[in-house]
């Protein structure tokens, strides 16, 4: 056999290897029906993430009006559709974008989305939530820009209030099972009540 027949059957080897894994591959990655359970459990316990819905309209679809001292922001669409919401978005991304407030992009996101208290939530718990966000229906709705009124807001001022005042929990190794440790981490990281939990002390 010449050596170009052996690098033919060799490639054809490695295609064929290829195609037969593809399917197991994508089958290891579908999320369980426990991990998508999983995932609904924390997004209700996040508040079902309703400062992305506007009432009366689809779940998850963004556009809903926040006005602060900084302008006015509007939730962002978080439905899997891959022009307007999540869907072409890594998992890594999402979960970056749940915990430390940028998007793909590099841009950052303001803190209306409570990332800050997020950031403390256990890597299964985002891992399911993002598993569970990626099964709800997708809405193709384009995102409405934000207004900010206050000059170089996000290049100085919101960095600076982030590094200064900003909360920093630390996620668990583990999700606390039960007991005043699983109710404070709910509070705390999940329902995002920090604030209210480190006022009360």
């Amino acid at each position: 056999m010449s050596v170009l027949s052996r690098r033919a059957w060799r490639l054809a080897a490695l295609l064929l290897l290829s195609l037969i894994s593809f399917p197991a591959l994508a089958f290891a990655q579908t999320p369980s029906a426990a991990e998508l359970a999983r995932g609904k459990y924390v997004f209700g316990a996040t508040g079902g993430c309703g400062c992305h819905t506007v009432p009366k309209q689809s779940v998850n679809a963004g556009g809903r009006r926040y006005d602060g001292p900084f302008g006015t922001v509007y939730s962002s669409n978080i439905t899997p559709d891959r022009e307007t919401g999540i869907g072409g978005w890594t998992n890594e991304q999402i979960i970056t974008a749940t915990r430390l407030g940028r998007r793909p992009n590099g841009e950052r996101l303001i803190p209306v989305h409570p990332y800050t208290t997020f950031n403390g939530m256990a890597a299964d718990d985002v891992k399911a939530l993002v598993a569970f966000l990626r099964s709800v229906p997708p809405v193709k709705r384009a995102n409405t820009p934000k207004k900010i009124a206050v000059p170089m807001f996000e290049s100085v001022f919101l960095p600076a209030w982030l590094a200064a005042f900003a909360p920093r929990e630390n996620p668990p190794t583990a999700v606390p099972a039960s007991g005043v440790a699983r109710g404070e981490y709910l509070v705390r990281a999940v329902a995002h009540c920090g604030n209210a939990t480190r006022r009360a002390r």
